[in-house]
């Protein structure tokens, strides 16, 4: 998951992803809030929705990112301000914000700069304060690797040892949870009630469920049928782009690579011919200044014409293209 932009927010998925973890933390955000890397600033309106919130300001090192983000989510209440900054430079007083949000920030710093991030966290952070992040899990970032290819932007791997060592050289109670991106099967009881009950906390109710089949079970003898809510677990985001979406790209890459070797080609041709055409032209002249007009130069004039003109007719004619294809072939 990338930091949101004008570009991305426009994709609903990714739209879907970010939200999920904003919301996932809503209810432990309290006090003055801070949000590192906010990107364009979204973020700010799911923070502030929750009462325990007083203010919001977004933090990012893009002088764009902050010009959009004031363009579109400052609030007549003031309560949200956006400004320039970076994790290892934190714009903030020591110990002033209650909640630190950065997610999807640390794998994008350098080994050795990430404790220094985490030291400026701990400054600014009151000591009941919260510190929320995330970052992906290494095995995602390697799948994403031989999916997509490398991402210079990702400079740091984290695994759970890695990552709890981390956190617990500076904050004495640390949670580390997993949130996953998959196509997945939802089981569940089905009543003239549309709404969702699967055991779990929706975190949403955007998507309709009522895209998929009724299943059931049936009996003269009195069974009991009844059945709790069930996730069943496919393929990840990533892995389904590895099986339906990168074959497609991977032929338009081979099919535009194709189509420039073949422009290329044609350029090739063409100056070729245009070459040809004007040495012969130049002959020409040289044979007319030269010449007194015996009958030997003019046929060596009349032959070089009509040398040209074939040149001309095999190219009007698509002969010239023809002799393209073979070469293609």
């Amino acid at each position: 998951m990338e930091r949101m932009s004008s570009e991305l927010i426009q994709k609903q998925y990714l739209a879907d992803e970010h939200v999920a973890r904003y919301k996932h933390f809503s209810s432990f955000m309290f006090g003055k809030v801070v949000d590192c890397a906010c990107g364009i600033g979204y973020a700010s309106k799911l923070v502030m929705l929750n009462d325990n919130v007083d203010n919001y300001t977004g933090i990012d090192i893009s002088e764009d990112a902050i010009e959009t983000a004031n363009s579109h989510f400052l609030m007549e209440s003031n309560a949200v301000q956006f400004k320039l900054g970076s994790i290892l430079d934190i714009p903030e007083h020591d110990r002033s914000v209650d909640t630190f949000i950065s997610m999807e920030t640390l794998e994008h710093l350098e080994e050795s700069n990430v404790a220094l991030a985490l030291c400026e966290i701990k400054r600014v952070l009151k000591n009941d304060g919260v510190f929320i992040g995330s970052v992906p899990i290494d095995q995602h970032d390697e799948k994403c690797k031989s999916v997509y290819g490398e991402s210079p932007y990702h400079i740091t791997r984290f695994n759970y040892d890695k990552l709890q060592t981390l956190l617990t050289s500076e904050f004495d109670n640390v949670y580390i949870g997993k949130m996953t991106r998959e196509v997945i099967s939802l089981f569940e009881t089905a009543s003239s009630d549309t709404s969702t009950e699967v055991g779990v906390e929706l975190l949403n109710a955007d998507y309709p469920v009522e895209h998929g089949s009724y299943l059931f079970i049936c009996s003269n003898k009195d069974y009991d049928f009844s059945s709790t809510g069930k996730l069943y677990l496919s393929q990840s985001l990533v892995e389904y782009d590895e099986e339906q979406v990168m074959p497609y790209i991977k032929s338009m890459r081979n099919a535009e690579d194709l189509a420039l070797k073949r422009a290329e080609i044609i350029e090739d041709m063409e100056a070729h011919y245009t070459k040809e055409v004007l040495s012969l032209k130049d002959e020409v002249a040289q044979l007319k200044k030269e010449s007194e007009h015996g009958d030997h130069q003019r046929k060596e004039i009349d032959e070089l014409c009509s040398e040209i003109a074939r040149l001309k007719e095999q190219k009007e004619t698509g002969s010239f293209f023809q002799r393209l294809k073979k070469l293609l072939k």
